[in-house]
């Protein structure tokens, strides 16, 4: 058949023969490129010999990238991550959507932006009689912690301008001072050169607002009633979450209740609560929304040793600032792990990096099984050793399977870290 076909001549019809079919192709612009901490850069890509020019973005083999590699729009544009990835490089690829088979690929190394100190929060009112808590948050190539607190420019304030301690802690003066508002500065002790600051008007004495309850929920958990604690209430006194006023009840001169909506509570974040009576407006405390984990899908097996293979997503951070160390009933040394029997409640003191107000806990499993009552600022604590704690209260259901379970913490930029087996749940 082939000596027939090739003795033809110029004049043979080329009838019933097929052309190879093109080979798709994608390619990515640009292909190597550096992009700092939190900034973003815009990726094309090109699809070849496809009607159908769309294309899927990854970000090391993530559809969409998350927290901890960067994320990455359906129209290409790639926002790095808040800290640089371990590795320092992550891997951008367009996946032809005419042929999953196709794709290409882009090399992103990620670098330290600039240092920078925000301090929270930045403009609030502060009564006479009352305090304010200040957090400093430092970003940058180290990522420091430490800060130095000054109020007008004067270490630690005085008592014309008002005091500030070393967490944070603000007193306002006896009397308004002359020079009002008084700024509130964090300097980095890794580099005097960068600040941050904040602006605190002081008022006459009003409504002051000393703690929440709790102080933490989960993205999307629903509806939630918040109890608002401090002094001089009155039947006018309305709570403003994120600036807002939300259905209050006033259940005497130290204490509100707040509902808040579904809506309030969909999106992670640090949100400023605080209490307003006529025109004066109180001090502020923060409430924290965490992003929402699923932590009912970790495998219990009863009375088995649990797998090291946790099935959620752990974001790796480096350096790392978020870590749970271990767990024990008091502060004893170099325990990580503790019993609790079915149908009892317990008082768990856990160590960890990062755990700080703001940290949501969960344990693994079926969520009816073991309750936990999120900690308040007050129950955060230190070890004897000086590591960062908080005493977390749970209860076990008396038809609770036993067997070993993990303990989960979050915060609200989407850290976690898991203890693993640390809770044993016995008869």
């Amino acid at each position: 058949m082939l000596a027939a076909g090739c003795g033809g001549g110029g004049g043979g019809s080329s009838s019933g023969s097929t052309l190879p079919a093109a080979v798709v192709s994608v390619s990515v612009s640009p292909i190597v490129v550096s992009v700092p901490t939190q900034s973003s850069q815009q990726f094309t890509a090109t699809v070849s010999n496809a009607s159908n020019t769309a294309v899927s973005w990854q970000v090391n083999g993530v559809a969409g990238g998350n927290s901890t590699v960067g994320s990455i729009s359906n129209s290409g544009l790639y926002t790095a991550p808040v800290v640089v990835p371990q590795s320092g490089t992550v891997t951008v690829v367009a996946v032809s959507q005419a042929n999953t088979n196709t794709s290409s690929s882009a090399q992103v190394t990620i670098t330290s932006g600039a240092l920078t100190v925000v301090v929270t929060p930045s403009t609030t009112s502060v009564p006479l009689g009352c305090t304010q808590q200040f957090a400093a948050t430092v970003s940058g190539p180290l990522y420091p912690t430490g800060v130095l607190w000054r109020v007008n420019d004067i270490a630690s304030g005085n008592s014309q301008v008002g005091t500030i301690t070393t967490t944070g802690l603000y007193t306002p003066p006896a009397a308004v001072p002359a020079s009002n508002p008084v700024t509130v500065t964090a300097i980095s002790g890794a580099d005097l050169a960068k600040s941050g600051s904040a602006s605190a008007n002081i008022i006459p004495a009003s409504a002051c607002l000393t703690s929440l309850s709790p102080i933490v929920t989960m993205q999307g958990s629903g509806a939630l009633t918040l109890a608002v604690n401090g002094s001089a209430f009155s039947s006018a006194s309305q709570v403003l979450f994120n600036g807002a006023a939300r259905p209050t009840t006033f259940v005497g001169p130290t204490d509100l209740s707040v509902t808040l909506d579904a809506a309030d509570l969909v999106s992670p974040g640090v949100f400023p609560v605080a209490v307003q009576t006529g025109t004066a407006i109180s001090n502020s405390a923060k409430f924290y929304v965490v992003l929402a984990i699923q932590s009912q899908l970790v495998t219990v097996t009863a009375g088995g040793a649990e797998s090291d293979n946790v099935d959620i997503d752990v974001p790796q951070h480096f350096p790392l600032t978020l870590s749970l160390l271990g767990v024990g009933f008091a502060n004893p040394a170099g325990v990580v792990g503790v019993e609790v029997p079915q149908g009892s409640s317990a008082s768990l003191l856990l160590v960890g990096n990062g755990v700080q107000p703001g940290t949501f806990y969960v344990i693994s499993g079926n969520p009816s099984d073991v309750t936990v009552t999120q900690p308040v600022v007050s129950d955060f604590t230190s070890t004897a050793g000086g590591f960062p704690a908080v005493r977390v209260q749970i209860t076990v259901s008396p038809s609770a399977a036993l067997g070993p379970r993990n303990i989960l913490v979050t915060n609200p930029v989407g850290e976690i870290s898991v203890l693993v087996g640390a809770l044993l749940i016995t008869p």
